[in-house]
Order: structure tokens, then C-alpha cells, then sequence
């Protein structure tokens, strides 16, 4: 009868190593949804550029808005928040400043920090025709409703911004009771709304009996996981690299037509200055810090994956299969070879 033989301490160090590279590649994954999901806002942010430089400014604040809904930065905040303050479009101008100055960059440069202290000015400006209520809601996220419409987006939800007057506010939120309050809002005079939503009964029956576990469930050939490993880190490393020079090349693009922009900017300068060509320079400006810094991530992110998959290329032990009993008694015992059994499905060697 064959015996299975006993863990060795090599396979033992094959298994770590097999489980410590497969965590590694994992721990990248959310990074690249979120780049995927940044490079589609940054799309959208470009395309709100040109319809605002073509003074399509209801359509361009739209993608400006599409692009912070894909990915929340202050970039595409404050680029919205402008964008409504200018349709006049006041609550969620402030919406978007609050959020805009709140994560706004931390960078030591002299043309970002006039750039916020832009923000900040105009910020201050809506805040004149708006009301602020500052929301203390349990549970945290609930969803607040003005009139029937909501009225901001999860990343915005500390405070509320809304017309003066007298308003119904709705609070809900899912296996919540639903509160309903009547609040007078005024400009210059902040207030605080509290609220907590009582949770509604649930059936108090036992819970299901889990599943039991499935101990014949085939775990795979180690080197069909090693080589989807070292085939995604791949792909995903060309990819990256590939968006990162695209960015570069962008930018270069976006700096020729600010060294093109230059005969037309006044001689004193644009720190002060509301000129037609000043405030494309601004677009234009903080379109190749975007680009810029999109590219950086893009880059680090390919070099993480590509260092991550050489590692497992060259770290990945041999896999070798066990010998196993066939079938039916008196049938000879036989050893799976990856490269010329049809037993194993695995793919033998780099590739």
C-alpha cells in the first residue's frame, strides 16, 4: 500500500514561498483598480479642460463632476467647484471647494499655494450665499436627502451645503428608520444637525448551518499558479509602464502649448492678472501637474509589479508531483510528469 511521505523542510520553505509571493502580487491589485479607475477621471478632467477653454462651461463642469464621482481628488473637486460657482450654481460649488481645500496638495510651490489661496477667496465668496450645516449622523454615511434630492456625494458628507430658507431634510439609510426634520438655514450662521437612526427589527432565527468543508476539492498545480502569476504581473507591468510614458508624452504636449502660450501673457505677469490667456495658462498649468504625477504613480506602480514578478520567476521552486495510487487494485503505482503525463495540467517551466 502506498504510504504519502511526510512534509519535508523543503517543501515546507516551497509552500512560504509560494503563499508569501502570492500575497505580494495581491497587495498590488487595489493599486491598479485604483489607477484604472484614476486614469478614467483624468480622461475626463482633459475633456473638461477643452470644453471650458471652448467656454462650454455647462458641459465641462459635468466631466469635471463624472471624474471626481470615478475618483475623488482635490483636483477634480476644485476644477468642479469652479465650475459650479460660475453657472452660479451655489450649494454645490461649495461642495466641492470644501472638499477641493480640504485635501488640496501639501507640495512647497509657489504657484499651488496662489492657486489655493484662489480657492480659498472664492470659496469664501459662495459661502455668502449659502447655508453650512455641519452633519453628526449615526451611522456615518447615512444618506441625507433636501427636498427629496440628495445632496452630496459620500466623500463630501461632513457638512451640507443648501440655499437659505426653510428646508425638509430626509436621513436614511439601509435597515435604518427613515428621520424627517424641518431646518431653517441662514447664511453667516453655521449649524449643527445630530441625528441617529433607529435600526429596524430583525428575524431573531439561528443562524445557517456553514457548509462543510470540501477536503476533495483539487488545489491545482503549484506552477499553473506560479505561471498565471508571473503572466499577470506581466501584463500589468507593460500596461503601467506603457500609461506612464503616454502621461510624459502628454505632458510634453501640454508644456509646448505653454511655451506657446507665452507671447500672449502680459509682461508683469499672471499672479494678479484675469486675462483670457492668464487663466488658460492656469488650465494648462495644473493639466501637467496631473499628467505629471500620473505619470510618477503609473511608473511605480510598473516597477513594483515587474520587481514582484521576477521574484517569483526566479524564486518559485520546481514543482514535482507526489507518486499516487491508481485506480482499481492491482494497477502499478506511477509518478506524474508535467512534461509528458496528461495527469498534470500545469505548465512546466517559464514561458
Amino acid at each position: 500500500m502506498f504510504q504519502a511521505a511526510h512534509p519535508t523542510s523543503s517543501s515546507r520553505l516551497r509552500t512560504s514561498i509560494q503563499r508569501g509571493l502570492l500575497v505580494a502580487l495581491l497587495l498590488f491589485a487595489p493599486a491598479v483598480a485604483a489607477e484604472s479607475t484614476g486614469s478614467r477621471a483624468d480622461e475626463l478632467i482633459a475633456e473638461g479642460d477643452e470644453l471650458m477653454r471652448s467656454s462650454d462651461f455647462e458641459e465641462g463642469t459635468a466631466r469635471y463632476r463624472q471624474a471626481f464621482e470615478a475618483a475623488p481628488s482635490f483636483t477634480a473637486a476644485c476644477k468642479a467647484g469652479r465650475g459650479e460657482a460660475q453657472l452660479e450654481r451655489y450649494p454645490q460649488a461649495a461642495h466641492y471647494l470644501s472638499y477641493c481645500l480640504e485635501h488640496f496638495t501639501t507640495t512647497p510651490n509657489e504657484r499651488e499655494r496662489e492657486a489655493r489661496g484662489r480657492y480659498e477667496a472664492l470659496l469664501k465668496e459662495v459661502l455668502e450665499q449659502v447655508g453650512v450645516v455641519n452633519l453628526e449622523l449615526t451611522p456615518v454615511g447615512a444618506q441625507v436627502r433636501v427636498g427629496g434630492e440628495a445632496t452630496h456625494h459620500a466623500a463630501t458628507a461632513k457638512r451640507l451645503f443648501i440655499a437659505p430658507g426653510e428646508h425638509q431634510v430626509e436621513i436614511s439609510a439601509p435597515g435604518f428608520t427613515t428621520l424627517r426634520r424641518s431646518v431653517s438655514v441662514a447664511t453667516g450662521t453655521p449649524q449643527v444637525l445630530r441625528a441617529t437612526l433607529v435600526a429596524l427589527p430583525t428575524n431573531d432565527g439561528p443562524p445557517p448551518a456553514a457548509p462543510a468543508p470540501d477536503t476533495s476539492a483539487d488545489h491545482g498545480d503549484p506552477m499553473m499558479l506560479r505561471n498565471a502569476l508571473i503572466l499577470t504581473g506581466a501584463v500589468i507591468t507593460v500596461g503601467t509602464i506603457a500609461g506612464g510614458v503616454a502621461m510624459l508624452v502628454g505632458r510634453g504636449s501640454v508644456g509646448d502649448e505653454i511655451e506657446a502660450l507665452g507671447p500672449r501673457l502680459p509682461e508683469s505677469g499672471c499672479s494678479n492678472s484675469q486675462t483670457g490667456a492668464c487663466r488658460e495658462l492656469r488650465v494648462l498649468q495644473d493639466d501637467w501637474v496631473v499628467k505629471d504625477r500620473t505619470a510618477k504613480i503609473l511608473f511605480g506602480v510598473g516597477i513594483g509589479f515587474g520587481v514582484a514578478t521576477v521574484l517569483t520567476y526566479l524564486l518559485w521552486p520546481e514543482s514535482t508531483s507526489e507518486p499516487a495510487e491508481t485506480a482499481g487494485a492491482g494497477r502499478p503505482l506511477f509518478h506524474a510528469d508535467p512534461l509528458t503525463s496528461s495527469v498534470s495540467l500545469g505548465w512546466s517551466g517559464a514561458f
